[in-house]
């Protein structure tokens, strides 16, 4: 792909900002639509397995991440009256040699910052906040998105990162 490409990336949480973060790695510039009007600190923590984390690390995060995260040294499900094991892994150093990445514990707050603060400090990506997409159109040589507040948007790729709700 040439990094004249008009991309755009729809939706700006966890899968959009990754998306956008490994297109600028590429030296891809990057338009991002995001229905909200800011960013803000949402939802609980989560997990990260070795494949993400992998990605995260590849992307440059690991200083911005570090403070933040937590590995489990293990996980396991008891039963709820005995307090019995019904099934153990070990996690910590075990999944970082075994899968040559980190299992993490992160609040997806602190997620989003670390991305949100990358792509902020890149002149290449253009944030577009309060764009809820309502239609998207292909053309013979474009694709164009149509957003709740009136605004359109023509690009070379678009990429949908906008939800299990959207």
């Amino acid at each position: 792909m040439s990094p004249d490409l008009d991309i755009h990336v729809i939706g700006g949480g966890i899968a959009g900002l990754t998306t956008a973060l490994a297109l600028r790695r590429r030296g891809f510039p990057v338009s991002l639509f995001e229905q909200s009007r800011q960013f803000a600190e949402v939802g609980a923590g989560i997990t990260i397995g070795p494949n993400a984390s992998r990605v995260l690390l590849a992307l440059g995060l690991e200083a911005k991440l570090a403070p933040h995260v937590r590995v489990p040294r293990h996980a396991g499900i008891l039963d709820f009256k005995t307090g019995q094991r019904i099934a153990y892994a070990q996690r910590g150093d075990h999944y970082l040699n075994q899968f040559g990445a980190p299992f993490w514990h992160i609040h997806r707050a602190d997620l989003l910052q670390a991305l949100t603060e990358t792509l902020a400090e890149d002149p290449g990506v253009e944030f577009r906040m309060g764009h809820k997409i309502t239609g998207v159109e292909q053309t013979e040589d474009k694709v164009a998105a149509s957003f709740a507040n009136g605004a359109t948007a023509r690009c070379d790729v678009l990429i949908a990162c906008d939800g299990i709700k959207s």
